[in-house]
């Protein structure tokens, strides 16, 4: 859900800086499919694709690899430092933990996401 609390200086929408900013981006990244935005077609890293495939550890492998590599490719402001990739077959979900660090901070950032399969 997104939050649209208004800023109490300048009455207008609050707005992300710095590490959650950099959050939110990565976050967005990573949830969003290829030719889902018009003029970059290859943004994103196609996971939710990938979700209907049978998981072994191949998928997980490519699935670590992708978000890599768009985060790599489109967040400039983000080091990766470590992907995960948590599979439960039996509730039908997949858990990212992502972690990165913010050029110009010091301390590494987590971002959690949990993908559920809709049927």
């Amino acid at each position: 859900m997104t939050n649209l609390n208004r800023s109490p200086l300048k009455k207008d929408l609050s707005v992300l800086e710095d590490v959650d900013a950099v959050k939110k981006a990565v976050k967005n990244i990573v949830l969003t499919n290829f030719f889902e935005r018009p003029f970059q077609p290859l943004l994103g890293s196609n996971i939710r694709a990938q979700l209907f495939e049978n998981q072994t550890p191949t998928l997980d492998s490519e699935l670590r690899k992708s978000i890599e590599d768009a985060i790599i490719n489109y967040e400039p402001r983000a080091q990766v430092v470590d992907v995960k990739v948590i599979s439960n077959i039996d509730y039908n979900e997949i858990r990212l933990i992502i972690a990165f660090i913010v050029l110009g901070k010091a301390e590494p950032t987590v971002v959690d996401i949990l993908i559920d399969r809709v049927r």
